[in-house]
């Protein structure tokens, strides 16, 4: 799984989500929905090459580590809190299952922080 899996995110809130990826030649984004069947709740993806539209203007000027990093700086929007930049409740919920299946399938240390911070208005 991808640090940022829509499909997985898309399975265990019944929503849609959306990212950008690169790879290398052309950018795409990628849709992922829920759909519920009789025989049970599968993932939909919809790829689609966004490569001459406007997301990333000038892509031809531009390196391949440029494209990447502008790529990851707009998928970070999505998970992460502008203000803070931690990752998002939502992402968490969905990240941390598969982090510590990971941790466990490869034999490898874990440690979850938990921190409540209050009164925090700017």
């Amino acid at each position: 799984m991808c640090s940022n899996c829509v499909s997985m995110r898309a399975y265990t809130q019944n929503e849609t989500f959306v990212k950008i990826e690169y790879n290398g030649e052309k950018v795409y984004i990628i849709t992922a929905t829920a759909v519920v069947t009789d025989a049970g709740k599968v993932v939909v993806e919809f790829l689609k090459d966004a490569t001459g539209t406007s997301i990333i203007e000038d892509i031809e000027e531009l390196s391949s580590e440029e494209i990447y990093s502008k790529i990851n700086n707009l998928n970070e929007l999505l998970v992460k809190d502008t203000l803070t930049n931690v990752y998002n409740r939502r992402f968490i919920e969905d990240r941390l299952p598969v982090d510590i299946l990971k941790s466990n399938f490869e034999n490898t240390p874990f440690l979850l922080l938990c921190v409540t911070l209050t009164f925090l208005k700017s």
